[in-house]
């Protein structure tokens, strides 16, 4: 009989599948805030600390979610 911890483990995350745009100029925030989403789930995180290169990134990927830092 399996462990309900291995059951859940086993199961697909809500999160799964999704991509994740990450731009902030901090990559100390960038690490935490991955960390924060792999928690979750998410696997596909692209980071970026240029706003430049973020919309070159959105016109090359498929993204679901863009996070920006704003001050």
């Amino acid at each position: 009989m399996m462990s309900r911890a291995k059951s859940m483990q086993q199961k697909k995350a809500p999160a799964d599948g999704i991509t994740v745009l990450l731009l902030d100029d901090s990559k100390d925030r960038q690490a935490i805030t991955q960390t924060v989403l792999e928690g979750a789930g998410i696997r596909a995180v692209i980071k970026e600390t240029d706003p430049s290169r973020a919309l070159d990134i959105l016109r090359e990927h498929v993204v679901d979610v863009v996070l920006v830092e704003y001050r």
